[in-house]
């Protein structure tokens, strides 16, 4: 009996933190992720940073190739994006076709972000085999590090404001954003 409630609660704490389709953390723990993150730069001075990340017109796939084949994109994508981090980091689906990645210990900046220069390149060399029509996209990233005392809402501000940038120059780019320089890097 213990171990068959074991169990259950393996199950129930799953279901909570990680998102059904994608099997990645979901919105609720990607938040109560990036709230440790900042509790813990705050105490210790190590940096952190986040990159909003949305898969460049999703809908067309989805008009397109149908809501099966759009199920297929997502979950390729966050395997992929999964793949491409570091163990330490954390990837969640903050919603939709959007995503984001906290890079622990690590302030991005424009010069120094190989890790979402990665991210970016391997969107682009995604291949969906099931999809017919030889399916490929591309997506948008905005960038923001961990200001010492920030909120985690200023924080998330910063990177989705940066990612709209990345939409608004053309898409399948990424916006680094700390409004504490007049530069664009983080």
């Amino acid at each position: 009996m213990a171990s068959y409630i074991a169990d259950l609660r393996r199950k129930i704490k799953l279901l909570a933190t990680h998102d059904a389709l994608t099997n990645i953390y979901n919105r609720r723990e990607g938040f109560s992720i990036l709230n440790r993150e900042k509790a813990f730069a705050d105490r210790t001075g190590f940096p952190f940073s986040i990159c909003m990340i949305d898969i460049d017109d999703f809908k067309a796939v989805n008009d397109t190739h149908g809501h099966q084949a759009g199920d297929i994109v997502l979950k390729t994508f966050a395997e992929t994006l999964k793949e491409n981090i570091r163990s330490e980091d954390y990837v969640a689906r903050y919603g939709g076709e959007e995503f984001v990645v906290v890079f622990i210990n690590f302030k991005c900046r424009d010069g120094n972000a190989g890790c979402v220069q990665r991210l970016l390149t391997v969107t682009r060399n995604l291949s969906f085999p099931s999809i017919p029509g030889d399916l490929r996209i591309t997506a948008s990233m905005g960038v923001a590090s961990y200001r010492f005392g920030e909120s985690v809402d200023s924080l998330v501000d910063r990177s989705d404001r940066a990612l709209y940038e990345a939409k608004a120059a053309g898409k399948n780019t990424i916006v680094y954003k700390n409004e504490l320089y007049d530069s664009d890097g983080c």
